[in-house]
This record gives structure tokens, C-alpha cells and sequence, in this order.
């Protein structure tokens, strides 16, 4: 998925991924197909990082971000991805991100103070 996206870049339209998931939901098997596509390609990310030695099953969590995985009406994805996780006997927690990684920056700013 990233290969291609590096190689044939396109501009997809923001307002396109909604009907996606309205699509599915709906029954369309193309929209179906494709989310399952997105599914199977996340799952073989984590797979390469526990396969890496980056992640250690059950200990870790996968924290999910992007507004595809954190603010879908239906949850779709995060549905398909923690099933297909399970299937592949991962045990991982998969938790939507809550805030925002910039919060933390801010936060820090906030409480920073020069050395004299």
C-alpha cells in the first residue's frame, strides 16, 4: 500500500473516504473488498514490527491514528483490523488515539523553563 502511494502518487479527495464507509455499510462488496484490503495491509505492518523484534505480544498496544481509524462513523476498520489481528493470533490492544501527538509538544512548552 505505501509503495504504491510513494510510487504512483494521486491526490485522493478528503470528502471520498466517508462514502466509503457509508458504501459499506450499505453492502457494497467493492467498498467491502477495499477496507478489507486496508485491514490486511496494517495487520502485515505489525507483523513485520513483532517480526523485528519492535513489538512483543501481549504486552503492547497498537494505538490507531488518522482520521480513517480514529473518527469513522461505523468503526469499520478498527472492527476489521482488531479481528484480523486476533486471527493471526496478535494480542495486542487496539486503542483509537485520544490526543492529538501535538498535545504533548504544547504541553511541554508549556511547562518549560530556561536554565540560567
Amino acid at each position: 500500500m505505501y509503495e504504491a502511494c510513494i510510487r504512483y502518487p494521486k491526490t485522493v479527495p478528503k470528502d471520498l473516504a466517508p462514502l466509503l464507509f457509508i458504501a459499506e455499510e450499505q453492502g457494497d462488496e467493492a467498498a467491502s473488498q477495499i477496507l478489507h484490503w486496508q485491514a490486511d495491509e496494517f495487520v502485515k505492518t505489525v507483523r513485520v514490527l513483532i517480526d523485528a523484534g519492535e513489538y512483543r505480544p501481549p504486552d503492547q498496544q497498537i494505538i490507531l491514528a488518522g482520521s480513517l481509524l480514529t473518527k469513522s462513523s461505523t468503526k469499520a476498520l478498527r472492527r476489521l483490523i482488531r479481528e484480523k489481528l486476533m486471527k493471526e493470533g496478535i494480542d495486542f490492544r487496539v486503542l483509537p488515539l485520544v490526543d492529538e501527538p501535538v498535545s504533548g509538544a504544547v504541553q511541554m512548552a508549556m511547562n518549560y523553563k530556561p536554565m540560567k
